[in-house]
């Protein structure tokens, strides 16, 4: 018996426009983080300096993007979807913990 993967009618299937480059960790990140700050972002010239990668990586990372369901771009400006806004939902990062206090020598 075979197992089947279970589609729903509004599925669509892709099989490129990932430029070979698997989903790398803080792509999905970064995207939410551009969109929030820019929605027009992946139709800018400029993209590859705003997110800090190359050219085809800014093509890598919108594909991921719309592939993991984080993000949903069409026609119009990209928006979070209902997964990335959960996962995602402020627009900056928080701001990162204190260092430790510096060790006491004892002497």
């Amino acid at each position: 018996m075979r197992a089947r993967a279970a589609l729903t009618p509004t599925a669509k299937l892709r099989f490129s426009g990932h430029q070979t480059f698997p989903l790398r960790h803080g792509w999905l990140t970064k995207a939410a983080l551009g969109i929030g700050e820019d929605r027009e972002l992946f139709r800018r010239k400029d993209a590859l300096v705003r997110l800090g990668v190359g050219k085809n990586m800014v093509a890598s990372i919108r594909h991921w993007s719309q592939a993991t369901g984080v993000l949903e771009i069409s026609r119009g400006p990209a928006r979070l979807t209902g997964l990335g806004t959960h996962l995602f939902g402020q627009k900056t990062l928080p701001p990162p913990p204190p260092p430790p206090p510096p060790p006491v020598l004892i002497g």
